[in-house]
């Protein structure tokens, strides 16, 4: 009997100490909560509000009248534009941590931005590859290089202040497909209207 009795208090001590704290489930709970509430804030967004804006070269033969020229000098909005917003005052690395938008029919984009400094710059620029020109086509690399690096707007975002409004312009040259001033056609001049016949 007392053997039986001696076995029963073993047991009983074992199984005290075998199970674990009532509030051990709620421990690591309150742990991994902490974990996830301790995840740092994003900074406030700010809309910021622009616009793109073309004028054209004239690429006649003929002298075109002065209303013509005033219209092809004239900034017009210019829709389907990808723009790219980064941080940073240099677009020296044009692939790496950015955003894009496409301009609307108005050529207005909108990019949600925190407080900072921002490069804002043109489809163009957002590619590591130079301008290949083609036939009649001379290009300055060093020139176009130095030109991708750049931005078409720098501005500052700051908390309790009114977004910037940028306004970027671009300006479409004659037989060349780029928007920079870095190649030039270099073949022969358009042919010459024919003579005007006096009835």
């Amino acid at each position: 009997m007392k053997q039986i009795t001696f076995l029963i208090s073993v047991l009983g001590v074992l199984a005290f100490w075998g199970c674990p704290p009532a509030n051990s489930g709620s421990t690591s709970t309150k742990a991994e909560s902490e974990q996830t509430s301790g995840t740092p804030e994003t900074e406030s967004q700010f809309a910021v509000r622009g616009k793109v804006f073309l004028t054209r070269d004239y690429c006649g033969g003929a002298a075109p009248p002065a209303e013509l020229l005033e219209e092809l000098r004239t900034p017009k909005p210019y829709p389907n534009m990808v723009v790219y917003a980064r941080r940073g005052e240099s677009n020296a690395r044009p692939t790496e941590e950015r955003m894009q938008v496409t301009t609307g029919p108005e050529g207005e984009f909108e990019f949600s931005l925190e407080p900072g400094t921002w490069c804002l710059f043109i489809e163009e620029k957002g590619t590591s590859e130079p301008y290949g020109g083609g036939p009649d086509i001379e290009v300055d690399l060093e020139c176009y290089r130095e030109w991708q690096a750049t931005c078409d707007q720098v501005i500052e975002v700051a908390a309790g202040e009114a977004p910037p409004a940028p306004v970027i312009k671009i300006h479409r040259r004659c037989r060349v497909e780029t928007w920079s001033d870095c190649a030039r056609y270099a073949g022969p001049p358009p042919p010459s209207p024919p003579p005007s016949r006096d009835r």
